[in-house]
């Protein structure tokens, strides 16, 4: 196989049809490679499952569904990326579609390498209804040159892994993401491991995925948003020791929460978030990593062994 699309998916039957649909059609407008297909339910109790099951059997391409029961959706990743074929590796997510376009323009840009690169593309709005959140519109293409950019430079639901990256680097670290001790950021540990191994991070415009998130409340994103600032609290606290830079990030939002209580912009007012929000959530996540590094949260985290090789 040249190309493995990866869908993490769990008690979304009724959004996967949509995503596993766009897939389709996206496969059928290229004829340059050979891509399969690899649905992981993670534990669904709805009829994901069988969703999943249907759209395989009728697929052209090749097409898989695995069972993961261990909830985690790094968990799930790498439950995939043991089996997948491809020599690029795609995720996106359930609740996403992916443009008609999307394998021609992803191979084009791989057809040009000389060595590995990790790519992420243009997440736009699936729905207008949605509030305007994880999404990524950037016109230029760009390389991460700085550690201290890493969150959010490219979005998981819109990333592409060559094998050989992934061969270097291992999988995904299973403390991280959706279901896990941390619910977020297992891209973002995945890209400062890519960044401080030399391998180059680039964001693609023209990779295109529709996001239909359906977080139509401020409360919801707000929630959703300190998840991430715990999350990206303990990446500092796993790789500020390779690079301080990425300590940066954490001295401005320190240095902004002090102005923004007394009085100065706050980080984003439409929405109801703070940069006093955000640093105690990235200090919780910090204070969190170091326990589980000291041992002390074991026991949640004790079937999450990070960085497995590929």
């Amino acid at each position: 196989m040249d190309v493995t699309i990866v869908v993490c998916t769990r008690n979304r039957g009724i959004q996967l049809r949509t995503c596993l649909d766009s897939i389709t059609q996206a496969i059928e407008n290229q004829n340059k490679k050979a891509i399969e297909a690899i649905i992981v339910d993670n534990a669904s109790a709805d009829d994901t499952r069988r969703v999943a099951q249907e759209w395989a059997l009728a697929s052209r391409a090749p097409a898989r569904v695995i069972v993961e029961n261990r909830l985690g959706l790094a968990v799930a990743r790498n439950a995939a990326i043991r089996i997948a074929q491809g020599n690029v590796i795609v995720f996106t997510d359930d609740d996403c579609r992916l443009s008609d376009d999307y394998f021609t323009k992803m191979i084009d840009h791989y057809a040009r390498d000389s060595g590995p690169v990790i790519r992420g593309g243009r997440v736009d709005l699936g729905n207008p209804k949605d509030i305007d959140f994880t999404t990524k519109r950037d016109p230029q293409s760009s390389r991460l040159s700085d550690i201290a950019q890493v969150a959010g430079f490219i979005l998981g639901c819109n990333m592409a892994l060559p094998r050989e990256a992934v061969v270097r680097l291992g999988r995904f670290d299973e403390r991280f993401g959706a279901g896990a001790l941390f619910r977020s950021a297992e891209e973002t540990d995945f890209l400062c491991r890519a960044y401080l191994a030399g391998i180059p991070i680039e964001y693609v415009p023209d990779m295109i995925v529709l996001h239909d998130h359906g977080r139509r409340s401020i409360n919801e994103v707000q929630k959703l948003y300190f998840g991430y600032c715990i999350g990206n609290g303990a990446i500092y606290g796993k790789h500020f020791c390779a690079n301080k830079r990425l300590l940066r990030h954490l001295y401005w939002d320190s240095r902004n929460a002090v102005f923004e209580l007394f009085g100065g912009r706050q980080f984003e007012r439409n929405l109801g978030l703070t940069y006093r929000r955000t640093l105690i959530g990235n200090m919780l996540g910090l204070f969190l990593f170091c326990l589980v590094r000291l041992g002390s949260l074991t026991h949640l985290s004790a079937k999450q062994n990070p960085e497995q090789r590929a």
